[in-house]
């Protein structure tokens, strides 16, 4: 696990690699053990490595006598196999123990295209092809791993992080796009390609970029997910399909064990994660897993992880937070973080990846699941999507205004606070819904909070990315359709996001085996039932748990890794919180009116409203446009 930076240019050679080290110096975070820099005739590139595969080999930049160069960041799985492949075909591999010389040779030998359909894992990259004078830029398939470019001046710029783009003296993060920023407001993350600075851009997951000798940028796609569910002329029946699921999850997970360094296991006694750690012991010995102890009762799983542990018969370690724990961790993330962001788990990620960090270079999630099996509430309420379309808008502030009669909660995903995301829904399509359940300021909200001239522009960017999702989606069912939106955008833009940045703040690097494609294709292809089953999420991922997982795992209540943000807010956050969002100088103050984040500070505060959420998204954007 890396990280990787680079430009096309037409400075000197000492001006150049001044500009490569200062990009570099921005990601150390990502590849702590070594670095390398290669400059060509009209581009350099840059590497910071975290060795996990052959550590004496590995490193880079790769580079040959013909003029070749690759940087490499993740893992491709079943590179041995690969190697073997091209030994047969005569294609030399300068190092079968290393992913990066495989992918290297693979890429010499067969191309681009021919590549990417090709391997398996998570990965971003930057290869220039010697003999057509093409720089090629690719990210996996989910987008497990990050790529940012910008293209300034007819020259590309890209990095792991955009902390690193900035770096470059045709960059900066001054230009706030208010687009993303509306889509952000609303949703705790920026969907699509954008990213909140005009000049700054997304890869997006499955695609790759061709930078050519006209120095043109040509942006195609690789990949696409797709939810059909397949013909069989022989109809399979449950044991069948259960059976065919465990054995690519089997080897799903049996290949992202490959290290040279230990690997370990996130638990939190959930489904997803248990079934991971109950297949590693199938394939490995000493397994070792880690959970968070959460400081607000309703949001703890520790000690279902604990259990879990216990019947799986792993080494089992608790992380306790401290209050100095929380709050040495809230102000690195608040330094770290370069992009709009404020998925408030994000913090105890964090604190899970430094503290087993000291223990294992590698660990094994279970992200990806829920989009994938249908896991989240938002499905089950989906079936009801298609009538609440025909619910005006007003009825959804009606429903709201009585609920905040109500009195305020602090307890995870309350009775409330469902009810009241669940009413941004009404009167909106169906595409809309499922995301809008989960807003932090819903478009009236924001309309209170910024400054009349903007309001014209509040969410149209999203409007667009979500109809034309649904457009190419061709699904046929509401339950298909958000699972593709969720997949396309809450899962790369959110989930991906979030533990691709705590995981590489410690330096550690997480893998994720329900987003194996061969997995996540099959199960995409399964009927719509397969998955939501009676208003049961993850039916046949269940069905396929029960000879490892007991009971009391496999009849969990869905419960996602939240963080009590509206109770730190009023506590050990609250001074932190305050100095950024009621500063007026901020800059982004010439946005959002500052009377209305007070209002929103006084009630929550005072427990006449639960504005948690909003408050802390306000905070993130605040904090990120004073620390730029």
């Amino acid at each position: 696990m890396c990280g990787i930076a680079g430009f096309t240019h037409n400075f000197k050679q000492p001006q150049a690699t001044d500009i490569i080290l200062n990009m570099l110096q921005q990601i150390v975070h990502r590849g702590p053990d070594e670095s390398g820099v290669f400059c060509g005739e009209n581009f350099i590139v840059g590497h910071r490595r975290l060795s996990i595969i052959d550590l004496q080999g590995g490193g880079q930049p790769c580079r040959d006598d013909q003029g070749n160069v690759l940087i490499f960041n993740g893992e491709i799985y079943g590179y041995q196999q690969l190697a073997k492949v091209l030994q047969k075909q005569n294609i030399p591999v300068n190092n079968e123990l290393s992913d990066t010389q495989v992918l290297f040779s693979l890429l010499k030998a067969k191309g681009i295209e021919a590549t990417l359909q090709t391997i398996n894992g998570m990965f971003a990259f930057a290869f220039f092809e010697q003999k057509s004078k093409r720089l090629f830029l690719a990210r996996d398939r989910f987008g497990e791993k990050p790529l940012f470019y910008a293209y300034q001046k007819q020259q590309l710029i890209f990095a792991s992080e955009i902390s690193a783009i900035c770096q470059h003296p045709w960059l900066d993060r001054s230009n706030f796009d208010f687009y993303a920023l509306s889509s952000y407001l609303g949703l705790e993350f920026v969907p699509g390609e954008l990213t909140g600075f005009q000049s700054i851009r997304r890869l997006l997951p499955g695609h790759y970029i061709c930078f050519d000798t006209d120095h043109q940028l040509h942006i195609y796609q690789y990949y696409q997910v797709t939810i059909q569910h397949s013909p069989h002329s022989h109809k399979p029946t449950l044991s069948e399909k259960t059976q065919q699921l465990e054995l690519l999850l089997s080897n799903s997970v049996k290949q992202r064990l490959v290290a040279d360094v230990p690997v370990g296991i996130f638990l939190s006694g959930g489904l997803d994660s248990s079934i991971i750690a109950a297949l590693s012991q199938q394939h490995a010995s000493h397994i070792q897993s880690y959970a968070i102890k959460m400081p607000e009762l309703s949001f703890d799983e520790s000690d279902y992880a604990k259990q879990c542990a216990h019947a799986l018969d792993l080494k089992h370690t608790t992380i306790e937070l401290g209050q100095q724990d929380i709050l040495d961790t809230f102000d690195r993330m608040s330094e770290k973080l370069d992009e709009p962001f404020s998925d408030s788990s994000l913090l105890p990620s964090m604190l899970l990846c430094q503290y087993s960090r000291p223990y294992v270079k590698v660990a094994l999630g279970g992200d990806g699941a829920d989009e994938l099996f249908a896991g989240y509430p938002n499905f089950q309420a989906q079936k009801l999507a298609p009538v609440m379309r025909y619910f005006p808008p007003f009825m959804g502030k009606i429903f709201r205004r009585i609920i905040e009669e109500f009195p305020v909660s602090n307890q995870y995903m309350s009775l409330l606070f469902r009810l009241r995301q669940l009413s941004f829904g009404f009167g909106l399509p169906l595409e809309q819904q499922g995301l809008q359940w989960m807003s932090a300021l819903y478009k009236e909200e924001q309309q209170q909070l910024l400054y009349r001239k903007y309001h014209t522009d509040i969410n149209h960017y999203q409007r667009n990315l979500l109809q034309h999702l649904k457009e190419n989606s061709g699904c046929q069912q509401s339950v298909d359709l958000l699972l593709y939106l969720l997949t396309r955008t809450y899962l790369a833009d959110d989930i991906l996001v979030k533990m691709d940045r705590a995981s590489m703040y410690a330096s550690l690097e997480v893998r994720n085996p329900f987003l194996d494609h061969e997995l996540s294709q099959y199960v995409l292809s399964l009927p719509t039932q397969d998955k939501l089953h009676h208003f049961q999420g993850k039916w046949i991922l269940k069905q396929m748990a029960r000879k490892y997982l007991p009971n009391s795992i496999l009849r969990r209540k869905k419960h996602g890794f939240g963080f009590p943000v509206s109770r730190f807010i009023r506590e050990l956050l609250k001074e932190r919180v305050a100095d950024v969002i009621l500063d007026r100088n901020n800059p982004l103050a010439t946005y959002m009116q500052v009377s209305v984040i007070e209002q929103y500070w006084n009630e929550h505060q005072n427990f006449q409203r639960d504005h948690g959420k909003k408050l802390w998204a306000i905070y993130m954007l605040m904090n990120l446009a004073r620390n730029k």
